[in-house]
């Protein structure tokens, strides 16, 4: 009910078409497929997160908007034996980034009369990755591996607000290899009865 409350108050402080401007904020969350990245996956994890992404742009300008990006993953992998409890075994994935991303905006003057953006990002960010087994499993425990990497590259994104400040996003972009991700995206603008002394 609060949570409900509080989204009809967000929705109704001011309304204008999907499209990020000067001076305001896009806030995106949403999973992926990665961060392009080449990323080592557990065989057979049985709970995680695969790419959980947060990023944040500010308009500098009716075209392009800059800002950071954070990424997450973690997986789990279990192993149950029946016959030597202990030798169950828990092996560990996880990482994360930070980066920065800027984008070139094409809603100014593609979708003028609908809620969407076309938009094309760059990014540059540093990786860490590690995959940590359990030293129970006396025959794995060799291959610990840690990553930390810098990379750079590029995607392609489209975006639809289905109310004036929230919307979706889809990209597919291009590091190391080819990723994908998809979320919701929401928009803190400018009130509109705001004016220039």
């Amino acid at each position: 009910m609060f949570l409900s409350a509080v989204l009809i108050f967000v929705l109704k402080a001011t309304a204008s078409v999907g499209q990020i401007n000067k001076k305001e904020l896009s806030i995106g969350l949403g999973l992926a497929s990665g961060n392009g990245h080449p990323v080592y996956r557990l065989p057979e994890s049985d709970s995680g997160i695969n790419t959980a992404t947060l990023f944040a742009e500010y308009g500098i300008g009716k075209l392009f908007s800059v800002g950071p990006y954070l990424l997450y993953s973690r997986e789990v992998a279990t192993y149950v034996d029946p016959y030597y409890p202990a030798l169950n075994s828990k092996d560990v994935n996880s990482g994360f980034d930070a980066g920065m991303r800027g984008s070139f905006h094409t809603s100014s003057f593609l979708f003028t009369k609908l809620n969407g953006d076309l938009y094309f990002t760059g990014f540059y960010g540093y990786t860490y990755r590690s995959v940590v087994y359990d030293k129970k499993n006396i025959y794995r425990d060799d291959f610990n591996t840690k990553i930390h990497d810098t990379y750079f590259g590029g995607l392609v994104g489209l975006s639809y607000n289905f109310l004036p400040k929230i919307g979706l996003y889809g990209e597919v972009g291009f590091s190391k290899k080819l990723f994908l991700g998809a979320g919701v995206r929401f928009l803190i603008k400018k009130s509109e009865n705001q004016s220039n002394p």
